[in-house]
C-alpha cells in the first residue's frame, strides 16, 4: 500500500484513534502544548477533539498541570494559541472555550482578544471576556463594558467589572442604567455598583 493510500486510511479512521481525555489531561499536565495544538490543527479532528484539545489548553497553569476550573492562573504561553481561536475559529464552542483560557492569564497580551470577545453574539464568550478584563482592570474596556449594562446576560457581571477597574468614566452610565432598570431588583443591583465605583474612584456619594 502506498504512503498516501495509508494517509488516507488513517485520515479515514481518525475518529477511532482519538485520544481520550485521560490522554489530553497528561498532555496538560506535562505542559505538552504542541501536541495539544496538533489535535487542533488536525483537519480531521472532530468537533469534539478540538474542544477537549481548547479546553485542556485553556486550563493550563503555568508550565503544566491544572490551574483548576474558574480561579488559577492559566499559562501566558496559551495566548498565542487561544488569541486566533477566540477571534476567527469556525465553531463557537471553541471560541467560548478559547475566551475562557484567556480571561484567567491575566496577561495583558490577552485584553485585545478579550475586548472582541464582548462583541460575540454567544453571551457565556461575552461573560468570560469581561472577567478577564476585569482580571487585568483594564481600562482601555470600560466603554464596551458600558455598552453591555444593557445586556441581561451580562449585566451584572459587567458592572461587577466596572467597580473592579475602579474608571470614574462609568459612574454616570451605570446611574443611568439604573434608572431605566426594569425591574426593581435590577435597579437596586445597578445602584449597589454605582455607589461602590464612586467610592472606588474617590468621588463623594451622588444625591
Amino acid at each position: 500500500m502506498s504512503l498516501r493510500a495509508k494517509a488516507g486510511r488513517w485520515r479515514k479512521h481518525w475518529s477511532h484513534l482519538e485520544p481520550g481525555e485521560k490522554e489530553l489531561r497528561l498532555l496538560r499536565e506535562e505542559g505538552n502544548l504542541d501536541t495539544l495544538c496538533m489535535y487542533l490543527e488536525e483537519p480531521d479532528a472532530t468537533p469534539a477533539l478540538r474542544h477537549r484539545a481548547t479546553l485542556n489548553i485553556a486550563s493550563m497553569a503555568p508550565g503544566g498541570g491544572d490551574a483548576g476550573f474558574f480561579s488559577g492562573a492559566t499559562d501566558p504561553a496559551i495566548i498565542p494559541i487561544l488569541a486566533p481561536l477566540a477571534e476567527e475559529d469556525d465553531d463557537p464552542k471553541t471560541r467560548r472555550y478559547a475566551t475562557f483560557g484567556l480571561s484567567r492569564t491575566r496577561d495583558p497580551a490577552a485584553a485585545s482578544a478579550l475586548v472582541r470577545a464582548l462583541a460575540s453574539t454567544d453571551a457565556p464568550t461575552r461573560v468570560h471576556g469581561i472577567l478577564g478584563l476585569e482580571r487585568l482592570r483594564w481600562r482601555p474596556a470600560v466603554d464596551p463594558i458600558v455598552g453591555l449594562l444593557d445586556d441581561p446576560h451580562c449585566r451584572n457581571r459587567a458592572a461587577e467589572a466596572l467597580v473592579e477597574i475602579g474608571d470614574g468614566r462609568a459612574i454616570r452610565p451605570l446611574w443611568a442604567a439604573a434608572l431605566a432598570a426594569e425591574t426593581p431588583r435590577v435597579r437596586k443591583q445597578l445602584e449597589q455598583a454605582a455607589v461602590s465605583l464612586e467610592k472606588a474612584a474617590g468621588f463623594a456619594a451622588s444625591g
